[in-house]
């Protein structure tokens, strides 16, 4: 049974039209107990929509009341980065969470396990995230840290909001196909920018997330200083531009050696 009273959980989703993009859609769609919306921005060549399978889990939705919307995005120099823009610009409540197209939950409540711990730490929020099993974040400098994943539920409010939105925009990831040599890390970002704000993050080991792209090799790009100094550089000046008196603490954890 979905709890009709609690805040509902906005959730994006970025694909680029991988196989998996039903199974994940078709993973939150089945969660119980919390009520959900899901938007799903696609940046792929082919429209994802138009496949069987992904139409499928769209009936599924409204079958199951959920709030599923689609939107195609071509940026084939920024496709990631303008990808989370575009999908924050939909997701405007107060507990959002960012989904790839290749992670599913282990259990039908595992969303709600997270939202209850969310619910807990009420305003001290920052995020509460799974454990990630197959991450590709173990590629990259994150691999000994507790850190942000994808399902993860994270607080916006407007500072949040404001930081994100000027991240996304001015920034060029490192999983952007194109762009300058300076590049920046989401994952590295959400991580410490909660912390930064004297909020509280938390990995809640015995909620299971599965990352399905079990053929991903060493992602040395993500072991590079550069990358981790450009961010925090840059998690540094946002912060300090739109939440002036939070104290940036030391990161939380270190880098590669």
């Amino acid at each position: 049974m979905t709890n009709v009273n609690a805040p509902t959980i906005q959730v994006g989703i970025l694909t680029k039209g991988r196989p998996m993009l039903a199974t994940v859609i078709a993973n939150l769609v089945l969660q119980e107990e919390h009520p959900i919306e899901i938007f799903v921005v696609d940046t792929g060549d082919q429209p994802a929509i138009k496949r069987v399978d992904v139409q499928s889990v769209l009936r599924l939705a409204q079958d199951r009341d959920v709030r599923c919307e689609y939107e195609l995005h071509r940026d084939r120099q920024r496709a990631f980065s303008g990808g989370r823009l575009k999908l924050l610009e939909n997701l405007t409540g107060p507990l959002i969470v960012f989904m790839d197209d290749d992670i599913v939950l282990a259990g039908m409540a595992a969303l709600a396990s997270l939202a209850r711990r969310a619910e807990e730490l009420g305003p001290k929020l920052g995020w509460v995230a799974p454990y990630c099993v197959n991450a590709g974040s173990a590629r990259g400098f994150l691999r000994d840290r507790p850190h942000y994943s994808p399902g993860g539920i994270f607080a916006q409010d407007e500072i949040v909001r404001s930081i994100l939105l000027e991240y996304y925009n001015n920034n060029t990831d490192v999983l952007d196909a194109r762009g300058p040599r300076e590049r920046v890390w989401e994952l590295e970002f959400l991580t410490e920018l909660f912390p930064a704000l004297g909020r509280v993050t938390e990995v809640q080991h015995e909620t299971v997330s599965y990352h399905l792209d079990y053929g991903g090799g060493t992602r040395w790009d993500l072991m590079e200083e550069a990358l981790l100094a450009t961010t925090r550089r840059e998690l540094h000046r946002l912060v300090a531009k739109h939440a002036p008196g939070a104290t940036t603490p030391s990161p939380s954890g270190r880098g590669p050696r």
